[in-house]
């Protein structure tokens, strides 16, 4: 057998996840949280399954082969699939049945109410798949925004903050392209492509 092409487990790369790979990892937990069926209370949990995942994975990971972070968003990303994946296969269940919104059932007090009534806003956000951001998750946002900014080279850092200072509406016409592509290869290598605009 050829030795490139087997993976032997490596005793000597210790797991412990540095601060930018915790953030990439928390933010993925929290990105899928509002995605796919699953929801804010699923968050904690989609964390453990990801960090579980990494901690299996782990000794395949080669440091001459590529970078930890490289490493780490492979193995996030598959795992994100893997989840998206069971939570799509548990929507195709026939074995579940309908259930409809005129339906009485007993609400947290034993009264009887209409399905429907029972159907709050988070409902409606899962559904149209459009989450309004938790209150940390924007903090950590705003950490992360400002965390890039301050490490970004000189000739971008300026009209990075231009682009900040203006009415979204205002399109960046002063601001040469191959500036914008430069901030914008920044922010994604920073895990922020989430959350720039097309």
């Amino acid at each position: 057998m050829n030795s490139a092409t087997t993976t032997q487990p490596r005793a000597d790369v210790q797991f412990k996840l540095r601060p930018r790979e915790v953030r990439h990892v928390r933010r993925a937990a929290a990105w899928l949280s509002r995605r796919c069926g699953y929801n804010r209370s699923d968050r904690e949990d989609l964390l453990q399954d990801l960090v579980l995942e990494l901690l299996e994975q782990w000794q395949r990971f080669d440091p001459e082969r590529s970078k930890r972070i490289t490493f780490i968003k492979q193995v996030v990303d598959s795992k994100i699939k893997d989840l998206i994946r069971f939570k799509n296969a548990q929507k195709r269940d026939f074995t579940e049945e309908g259930q409809s919104l005129s339906e009485l059932v007993e609400d947290c007090d034993g009264r009887k109410v209409r399905l429907a009534e029972l159907i709050g806003p988070e409902d409606l956000s899962r559904r149209t798949r459009h989450f309004p951001r938790e209150a940390c998750d924007l903090l950590d946002l705003i950490s992360d925004v400002r965390h890039v900014i301050e490490t970004l080279p000189d000739h971008l850092r300026e009209p990075c903050q231009q682009l900040l200072r203006r009415n979204l509406e205002d399109a960046p016409h002063d601001i040469p392209d191959h500036v914008l592509v430069g901030i914008r290869s920044h922010f994604e290598r920073a895990g922020l492509a989430d959350y720039l605009r097309t």
